[in-house]
């Protein structure tokens, strides 16, 4: 908060700014990436497996839920 009319303004400036990061950090972030990228490939083979079994026990249905609404409409 600002009371009364006293305001102060600081600029700062970085003419060559400087980033310090630490071995340890880069290990720690290439073995996290590589985790992550492992799983991800994991899901989505089994994803795409789900998808497979899907889609082929879809293809079995329609004829059994046909007869199955013809049946049982008939009331």
């Amino acid at each position: 908060m600002v009371q009364g009319e006293d305001k102060e303004v600081v600029l700062i400036t970085l003419k060559r700014p400087l980033i310090y990061i630490q071995p340890m950090a880069v290990d720690k972030a290439i073995l996290v990436w590589l985790n992550y990228k492992n799983a991800y490939e994991y899901w989505n083979e089994q994803r795409s497996n789900l998808n497979k079994e899907v889609l082929t026990a879809t293809q079995q249905v329609p004829i059994c839920l046909l007869c199955f609404q013809v049946c049982c409409s008939i009331t």
